[in-house]
């Protein structure tokens, strides 16, 4: 049976990258206390449930891959009750109603190696894509700088498994410093 990224069932032990974008054209990460509020509250549910892998929050989206550590019904609820959060704390700022993300979160399945380097490599550069910076490393909203300096990580975040999933630090770098193009077409997801 084919599932869509919105009815994908969750298992216990899985890694998924979750997305999601605002509703409309909001940019609802434009401002940094924006920003450091969607992490807060990704940070009080989500350590439970789930291990965040990476993220990258872009003024109208963001991309988030997780490990679920805890029960599949347990970490369904935790995305879903960290955007609940934010919506309610964005609309009061903002003066507006209703929700700030399109509704239900959007995740895949990581069914292997491939499924895990391409979005992490993706992820981390997207600030390039919509010529936000050229320089990516240094992207304030984006998990990469806590990976060459993990002492510095939020207790959320966590950089072990996948710099133990690339070997070392320097061959997750190594593989962040690769062009697109010199990817194989059967490496893309």
């Amino acid at each position: 049976m084919a599932y869509s990224s919105t009815t994908l069932p969750i298992e216990s032990g899985g890694i998924y990258p979750m997305y999601n974008h605002a509703t409309g054209e909001a940019g609802i990460f434009s401002k940094p206390n924006e920003c450091e509020r969607f992490l807060k509250d990704i940070g009080k549910r989500l350590p439970d449930v789930a291990d965040v892998l990476a993220w990258c929050l872009m003024s109208n989206h963001f991309h988030m891959p997780v490990k679920v550590t805890g029960s599949a019904n347990g970490f369904s609820k935790a995305p879903g009750e960290s955007l609940n959060a934010y919506a309610k704390w964005y609309n009061t700022r903002n003066g507006r109603m209703g929700s700030v993300c399109v509704r239900p979160f959007k995740r895949k399945k990581a069914l292997g190696d491939r499924h895990i380097r391409w979005p992490l490599w993706y992820i981390h550069r997207n600030p390039m894509y919509p010529r936000v910076t050229t320089h990516w490393e240094e992207y304030p909203w984006s998990s990469y700088r806590y990976f060459l300096n993990p002492e510095n990580a939020p207790a959320f975040l966590n950089t072990r498994f996948l710099t133990g999933h690339f070997g070392n630090l320097e061959l997750l770098i190594g593989f962040h410093q690769q062009k697109s193009s010199e990817f194989l077409e059967g490496d893309l997801v």
